[in-house]
């Protein structure tokens, strides 16, 4: 249970970004990509900040 509520916390605070460009008028694909290669790479370091 306490997995779900972690995700779905998790999931809200993922859209906002993407909310705050619609509403005031930015990039919405590069916002897109930003976060896409943000995410990419906290997945890669994951493992590297586990071992520590």
């Amino acid at each position: 249970m306490s997995a779900f509520v972690a995700a779905s916390a998790t999931i809200l605070t993922a859209r906002a970004p993407i909310l705050q460009v619609r509403a005031y008028g930015g990039d919405c694909q590069t916002m897109g990509n930003i976060m896409f290669f943000s995410y990419l790479a906290c997945a890669a370091a994951l493992p590297f900040r586990l071992a520590l």
